[in-house]
């Protein structure tokens, strides 16, 4: 039964690592603007747009042409 334990530990250990490894390989892959463009439709449809989105380490994202629409008016920046 112990042994049945530590293999699941350590697949899940492995799972989660490998999906890190993952999310951080996408961040430099041109698949991350649509992949960003979809999260963001799925928590905040038709209230903001971007054509492009640029990861810097660490953790500075930078969206190009963004759009955020607030009510009726749309707010552009550069």
């Amino acid at each position: 039964m112990m042994k049945k334990l530590l293999t699941l530990c350590i697949a899940s250990l492995l799972v989660m690592t490998s999906g890190v490894l993952l999310l951080f390989a996408l961040l430099h892959t041109r698949y991350l603007t649509p992949c960003a463009q979809w999260f963001v439709n799925q928590r905040w449809p038709q209230t903001l747009t971007f054509h492009q989105l640029e990861y810097t380490y660490p953790l500075h994202f930078r969206f190009i042409n963004p759009t955020l629409y607030l009510s009726s008016n749309p707010f552009h920046a550069q």
